[in-house]
């Protein structure tokens, strides 16, 4: 038999231990993952909204978030991300280019 083990890492590539807990939930009989990622949302008007998503805890001043920003002209919702990588400060959500 193998001593073989596996480690599950949360999103800054720490182990999950007692002081890091991984949270699972039973969902229809099946455990499931949960609160990994959390999601800040700010309506700045009726026509533009952030979208940040970023590992649970992680603070809103680090380059950790992977951003979106909402448009709506007339008919035509736009979404566009700021990166296509959890490299962004949702701080700093404003200031970025989206494409």
């Amino acid at each position: 038999m193998s001593n073989n083990k596996v480690v599950i890492l949360d999103g800054h590539f720490q182990p999950f231990n007692n002081s890091n807990p991984l949270k699972v939930e039973e969902v229809n009989n099946t455990p499931t993952v949960v609160n990994i990622y959390a999601t800040l949302i700010d309506e700045v008007s009726d026509t533009v909204t952030y979208v940040g998503k970023a590992i649970t805890g992680t603070a809103t001043s680090t380059s950790e978030w992977l951003i979106s920003k909402i448009s709506v002209s007339g008919d035509i919702t736009t979404v566009a991300y700021a990166s296509d990588s959890y490299d962004k400060e949702w701080d700093d959500r404003a200031t970025y280019t989206y494409s």
